[in-house]
């Protein structure tokens, strides 16, 4: 984190410019400001896919919610459950998936992602929703799906290999 915050800081600072107090204080809340952007952009992209999946008006014009359309039609999800908080009462810890849905006959708990990319612990953390899971709900793998909110496109990953899946639980 400390080196993308430093590289952003020293981004916002233009060579040949007068370097003054404002100027560095820009560059030193600079990555907070992209962040909480980008924050917002997922808050945005998120609940627009919730209002879609509960049957609700869709105004978004946001090519993160774009990329979840063309998700929809291409894979044809059915979307079993959405945006609910789980509990392991063992571990002390809680969370909330963002669904869990069929693709092709199995059904997988997934995350929507916004971030500029897929990164591994997404896995770990759709990992830790399953072990919140009650029994009765049978989970055949993980699906993350990237929504970019710059070019409208998406990227699925889906993981369905059990013996995968349990040492990741483990």
């Amino acid at each position: 984190m400390l080196p993308w915050a430093v590289k952003t800081a020293l981004e916002t600072l233009q060579i040949g410019k007068v370097i003054t107090q404002q100027t560095i204080d820009t560059a030193l809340v600079a990555h907070k400001v992209i962040t909480q952007e980008a924050g917002e952009e997922g808050t945005l992209v998120h609940q627009a896919i919730n209002d879609y999946v509960h049957g609700k008006e869709v105004n978004c014009e946001s090519l993160g919610y774009k990329a979840f359309l063309s998700f929809v039609h291409d894979h044809k999800p059915k979307i079993l459950m959405s945006e609910q908080m789980v509990y392991n009462e063992e571990m002390e810890y809680a969370g909330t998936f963002d669904v869990i849905m069929e693709v092709n006959g199995k059904r997988y708990i997934g995350d929507w992602k916004t971030s500029k990319s897929i990164y591994g612990e997404y896995l770990m953390q759709l990992a830790g929703y399953v072990l919140c899971l009650p029994d009765m709900i049978h989970i055949d793998g993980f699906a993350v799906v990237h929504l970019d909110k710059f070019t409208g496109k998406y990227e699925i990953v889906l993981v369905d290999n059990k013996e995968f899946i349990d040492s990741i639980k483990e």
